[in-house]
């Protein structure tokens, strides 16, 4: 099995200031997310048979005919939203139509290979880091970021191999999208 999920890369600018915020807090309880691992995920696919992966990535090929699009940066918040006390800490993007039907389309691609759930009104974000020990993240101040657009020309497939130190992320894909911004 497979542990894979479909995810759009950021810029490296972004992942300098987002990578650059666990350099300001030494907090207990904070497990940060490696610069490395930061990304947008468009559809978190499960575990999936490593014969039925072929199958997979001959109809997710379909993500080459799609237009590149933007998507903006929108704030730092505890997550998620509206969960007391929060378990994560993310970078929110300001939600998108272009993708929402990403998301859309590729679950519709991929639901035959795995259990993957519907897509549902969902919140993209780029997860910074996860609070095991919820008592200290009272003590953290997010702070104010303006990172703006980014011009999404890419989609990776991933593969997540889960370890005690944390998940290690294998490129397995890469689809370029169509077109200019």
């Amino acid at each position: 099995m497979k542990r894979l999920f479909l995810a759009i890369p950021l810029p490296n600018i972004w992942l300098d200031q987002l990578g650059g915020l666990v350099e300001q807090f030494n907090i207990k309880g904070v497990r940060w997310t490696n610069k490395e691992n930061l990304h947008i995920t468009v559809l978190f696919l499960g575990d999936i048979r490593e014969e039925e992966v072929a199958f997979l990535l001959e109809g997710l090929e379909i993500i080459r005919t799609i237009l590149a699009f933007k998507l903006e940066f929108n704030d730092l918040i505890f997550a998620p939203p509206g969960q007391k006390p929060p378990r994560m800490i993310w970078a929110k993007i300001k939600p998108s139509q272009k993708l929402t039907e990403l998301g859309q389309m590729t679950y519709e691609i991929s639901k035959d290979f795995c259990q993957v759930r519907p897509p549902h009104k969902q919140t993209p974000h780029i997860t910074l880091a996860r609070l095991k020990d919820y008592a200290n993240f009272e003590k953290i101040r997010l702070p104010q970021l303006n990172l703006g657009f980014f011009d999404v020309k890419k989609v990776k497939l991933i593969e997540s191999v889960l370890t005690p130190q944390g998940p290690i992320y294998q490129e397995m894909k890469r689809w370029t999208l169509q077109g200019q911004i």
